[in-house]
Formats: C-alpha cells, structure tokens, sequence
C-alpha cells in the first residue's frame, strides 16, 4: 500500500498530527518508515490497521459518514487491496491468540 506522509495519515485517521504522534506513533501503536528522501511516512495499510478505515480528504466535512463510505467504496472498486490488507491482519492477530 502507499506510504504517505504524518500529516496526510493525520488527516486521513481524522486526527489531529499532534495527536498521532502523542497516542500512536510515540507509543508504538502506528509504526513509521523513512521514504527515499529519508522522511518519516506511514504506510497506509497502518492507518487503515488502527482505525479501520481511511477518512476521504477530499470532501468537506459537512459530508455524513455514509456519503463518505460511499465515495471511499466508489474509489476502491476493483481494489481489494485494503480488504486483503486487514484480513491478513485479522489472521495474524488470530493466531497471536
């Protein structure tokens, strides 16, 4: 999955950067990598991980949370990587057990 930067995985988990670093990243719970300019990112396959799914930056936020399923699912279409992606998350925390 693409990796994108701390303050896009902000936007996208719908939190504040401050935030992400102070509850997820500083505890271990998201984990960050280094891009090829040596810039932290995320992967988004953690955003998705932690929060289940990923907030459409594109909308304002008057949208409801279904318009905004809605518009996430229209773009995925075709693209199970973000459902592969937590299932091989749930088989692994289900064998963790």
């Amino acid at each position: 999955m693409p990796e994108i930067s701390i303050s896009e995985a902000a936007k996208r988990a719908g939190i504040s950067r401050q935030k992400l670093y102070e509850n997820y990243i500083n505890k271990g719970k998201i984990s960050v990598s280094k891009n090829v300019k040596g810039k932290p990112c995320i992967d988004t396959s953690e955003i998705l991980r932690v929060f289940g799914k990923l907030k459409d930056i594109d909308t304002d936020d008057t949208n409801s949370d279904s318009e905004s399923d809605t518009k996430l699912q229209s773009k995925n279409e075709g693209d199970d990587t973000p459902f592969l992606a937590l299932r091989l998350e749930v088989e692994v925390l289900g064998h963790r057990g």
